[in-house]
């Protein structure tokens, strides 16, 4: 089960870790985060008459799989059905906006 720290606990756990040894190098937590790189996504939506034919055909799956393999840990691409309306999600996570933009559009290519 995940829970989620309200904000009144978060010094506290910074505390228990200065207290327990963690080493952040003499870098800020704020150093710390903006070191963490930014990541775009983006999400379309399509509506389309069967879900599951969509979803099982053998040319969109190597599609997938092929942009799955070209993000190498740099991104994510996921794409699923709605489970109350005719329609396909794609989401992608990527680095700029133009790899975003890019792999949508051969999902497209492919749909």
């Amino acid at each position: 089960m995940i829970k989620y720290l309200s904000k009144e606990w978060r010094p506290y756990i910074l505390e228990e870790m200065l207290k327990n040894g963690y080493n952040f190098e003499g870098q800020s937590l704020v150093e710390l985060v903006n070191e963490i790189p930014s990541y775009l996504h983006l999400l379309k939506k399509f509506c389309v008459e069967d879900k599951m034919a969509m979803m099982t055909n053998i040319n969109i799956l190597e599609e997938i799989a092929t942009i799955k393999a070209g993000i190498n840990r740099k991104g994510y691409v996921l794409v699923c059905s709605s489970g109350t309306e005719p329609q396909v999600h794609v989401m992608v996570i990527a680095e700029i906006e133009e790899l975003c933009d890019g792999y949508i559009s051969r999902l497209l290519d492919v749909f």
